[in-house]
Formats: structure tokens, C-alpha cells, sequence
């Protein structure tokens, strides 16, 4: 795991400006978001959502709106990122 310690580092230190990074530099942005939730089939019921390189959970949002009763695991190399999705997420119900 030490090979991944300055990726993870990396994304520490950007993890306070990631959001909008991301937002001002990835082209059509909320279709982009959106489509990887368009994916996940609407329901009310828990689902189960293994979320790989989760970063801040931009991705979120979307997902939530398919699936509002979503149980996502995070998985993230960046633990500052990891901290920010959990306080945009951690109260979330619906």
C-alpha cells in the first residue's frame, strides 16, 4: 500500500478545492454526474452501492435521487476526501 501513499497524498492536499475544480474543469459536468447514476435502476428500497475512488462524492447527489434509501460504501485512497463526503452525506435521509 505504500506505492499509493503519494497519490493519496496528492488528493489530501486538493480536497478542499476538488468540488469546483471538478465543476469548472470537466466538460458537461452534470451530465457526466448524472449519467453514472442514470445506470442504477430507480427504487425506494436499500441498495447496496460499492463506491470505488468515491473521492468527495460528487457522484452522490444523483445517486440519492435514483435511490434515496441508498447504503453506500466509500472507498477512497485520500482520507481528507473522505472526510468531506462525510460531511456533505453522513445525515443524509430521505
Amino acid at each position: 500500500m505504500e506505492q499509493y501513499k503519494p497519490m493519496g497524498e496528492f488528493f489530501d492536499r486538493m480536497s478542499g478545492e476538488y468540488d469546483a475544480h471538478m465543476k469548472d474543469n470537466v466538460e458537461g459536468f452534470e451530465q457526466f454526474y448524472s449519467s453514472i447514476a442514470a445506470a442504477i435502476p430507480e427504487t425506494k428500497a436499500e441498495l447496496g452501492i460499492l463506491d470505488i475512488g468515491c473521492g468527495t462524492g460528487i457522484e452522490l447527489a444523483a445517486v440519492f435521487q435514483r435511490v434515496p434509501n441508498a447504503l453506500i460504501t466509500g472507498v477512497d485512497l485520500s482520507g481528507e476526501m473522505l472526510d468531506i463526503l462525510r460531511d456533505k452525506y453522513n445525515n443524509y435521509h430521505n
